[in-house]
């Protein structure tokens, strides 16, 4: 059981955030606060597992907000949560905050919580049991990479969802040695900026394996620009695709490429 706290003004889209927090069984309590300043007033060291926090909080910058709640207490999983898609806002929060996230309005905040709160095993659904007992997509395998955990988690638990069978690396290297032990993949997906080795040199590396030469490879990120799509078609890359993304549209281009 989790104890969380989400800090802001309960807007729409926060109350939906909320309300399925208060639906799920390994919720311990929600505790909300309105403001930053009420939040450090009232806070004590170890009182919560989950943080959310309003991007729009209008009292202090978002990552300022996160920073001193990291230098308070390393136990808390730190989450912003936003109307916008905003992918600067985003990789600050995975760069420079330990243990954190950004996800926004457009997201499907069941299968996040599901994840957070690690029950994505605890229920199979109707379609995922269907998927199985008729042999349609459990025999094929994704391969995931991500140096984020909890973006491996979420992008696992909505695959899995759909009935693959997945995978997942931390890094470029890990991937490499899974595929160097003879794991051979249906798709492949992966982050772009990763720490030692980003992933156009895995692609790159991914290529050299003969029987990987024309396997599908999507690029799933938060960035956008010609040159790296350029570079993305020299590598013979299948599709790109950009975070925050539509989950039953992710999974339709996932089975489409298969």
């Amino acid at each position: 059981m989790k104890k969380t706290i989400v800090v802001g003004i309960p807007d729409k889209y926060l109350q939906d955030l909320i309300s399925t927090l208060e639906n799920n069984p390994n919720c311990k309590n929600v505790l909300k606060k309105y403001t930053s300043f009420q939040f450090f007033n009232d806070y004590k060291i170890g009182e919560a597992d989950i943080i959310f926090l309003d991007c729009s909080i209008p009292d202090r910058d978002i990552l300022q907000i996160a920073k001193k709640i990291r230098e308070l207490d390393n136990k808390p999983l730190i989450i912003g949560v936003s109307l916008k898609n905003n992918p600067i806002q985003r990789n600050q929060f995975k760069d420079k905050i330990n243990k954190s996230d950004y996800i926004v309005k457009t997201e499907d905040y069941s299968s996040v919580i599901n994840v957070i709160f690690n029950d994505s095993g605890a229920k199979t659904t109707e379609k995922n049991s269907t998927f199985e007992k008729n042999g349609l997509l459990s025999d094929k395998t994704i391969l995931v990479i991500d140096d984020f955990e909890n973006t491996l988690n979420i992008v696992q638990y909505s695959l899995e969802q759909a009935g693959f069978n997945v995978v997942t690396a931390l890094s470029g290297r890990e991937a490499l040695r899974k595929i160097d032990a003879k794991l051979i993949p249906n798709v492949i997906i992966t982050d772009l900026n990763m720490p030692k080795m980003d992933g156009f040199e895995l692609i790159e590396n991914i290529r050299k394996f003969e029987h990987l030469k024309n396997i599908p490879i999507f690029i799933l990120t938060t960035e956008f620009s010609v040159a790296k799509k350029i570079r993305a078609k020299d590598l013979n890359i299948t599709g790109w695709i950009q975070k925050p993304y539509d989950i039953t549209e992710f999974i339709e281009i996932i089975k489409k490429a298969i």
